[in-house]
């Protein structure tokens, strides 16, 4: 369970995250504090409050509490709302070329980070896709899509997204690129020679924009 130690905890650590942004802080201090009182959080809780549970219905670890708090710290810096956008417009772009390729995408398109995809036009399945592009660098998961006629095993689509690349620093040229990749592998799932050769185009991208944890401590580019 979570008590009210730990729930003082997360408490805090958000309120260390909106203390970044002076607007945001204040606008949630007062609803933050009213909340504090009824459930009987006190700056110098005792031994009753510190193993309270705010209607017994919690169970994070201190190591979650940590993570949400470091997530609002980011999600707070103008730095993420820039790569965010860019994420969701690499998705577009992809979304758009893989279409454009005979892949039709459901929904027509994509107003988020992810896609899902129909592989069937080209004589693919969402399973066959999944084990192409996993030996040609490029890594997916077979999904079902709407009234999918196959099994979930072995389903009619494959599901994609763009935060990984966008976080290498991979914007919409990458983006047409990597569909002219993943059209050709599922045009030719079985030819090696064909996988190998995206492989190697994969690789020599992928060096152009390595990992952030390849070049710094960590965070993004």
């Amino acid at each position: 369970m979570w008590g009210m130690k730990e729930f003082a905890l997360f408490l805090a650590a958000l309120r260390a995250a909106l203390g970044a942004n002076r607007k945001a802080g204040e606008a949630l201090a007062g609803e933050i504090g009213e909340f504090e009182q009824s459930v009987g959080i006190r700056r110098t809780a005792g031994p009753y409050d510190q193993h309270r549970s705010p209607a017994q219905a919690a169970c994070a670890r201190r190591r979650r509490v940590a993570a949400k708090a470091v997530a609002f710290r980011e999600a707070l810096q103008p730095s993420f709302k820039q790569y965010i956008q860019q994420v969701l417009a690499n998705a577009k772009v992809l979304a758009q070329e893989l279409h454009a390729a005979g892949f039709p995408v459901v929904s027509g398109g994509t107003d988020t980070h992810l896609m899902l995809v129909d592989v069937t036009a080209k004589g693919a399945t969402g399973k066959t896709a999944e084990h192409a592009l996993d030996a040609a660098g490029i890594t997916v998961n077979k999904n079902m899509i709407p009234f999918d006629p196959r099994k979930p095993l072995d389903p009619s689509g494959v599901r994609l997204g763009t935060p990984a690349l966008t976080t290498r620093g991979m914007k919409e040229a990458e983006m047409k690129q990597i569909a002219v990749w993943i059209t050709q592998v599922l045009t030719h799932p079985g030819d090696a020679a064909v996988i190998e050769r995206v492989r190697g185009g994969v690789l020599e991208l992928c060096q152009q924009f390595p990992a952030p944890s390849e070049t710094s401590a960590g965070g993004r580019p």
